[in-house]
């Protein structure tokens, strides 16, 4: 069984990392939250990304932005690679947890540059030390 733990990064001294994982068709990560904000992705297969105010489906080309601290779940539709950019509070004051935010209202976001061209900018992001 694979193991999840979503704070596992916690202890890196960054204000932005980056990180993936490679998920097994209709795996589920039970709800949980991240004390940072997620801009989550699938830089292959399609997820479903539930909240308490509503759920979105995101294929490869949408990305989903999680405020640090909202509770939320993930079901992979088939095999699925994950990238995730985990933002601390204050990096992003116009996102991070306002009214408009919290939730995840209205997180579901078409993404341009598509989320595949962050690639090498999160790799980038995840080899520097700040």
């Amino acid at each position: 069984m694979m193991q999840f733990y979503p704070d596992e990064n916690d202890h890196v001294a960054r204000p932005v990392i980056a990180i993936g994982h490679d998920y097994p068709g209709s795996f589920e990560l039970a709800e949980h939250r991240h004390r940072r904000s997620q801009f989550l992705y699938a830089a292959s297969g399609v997820m479903a990304v539930s909240t308490p105010s509503g759920a979105w489906v995101a294929p490869p080309e949408r990305a989903v932005w999680i405020p640090g601290g909202t509770p939320h779940s993930v079901r992979m539709v088939g095999a699925v690679q994950t990238r995730s950019v985990l933002v601390e509070p204050g990096e992003c004051p116009g996102r991070g947890s306002s009214a408009k935010w919290s939730g995840c209202h209205r997180c579901f976001a078409s993404c341009c540059p598509p989320p595949r061209m962050l690639r090498p900018n999160m790799m980038w992001l995840a080899a520097t030390d700040w």
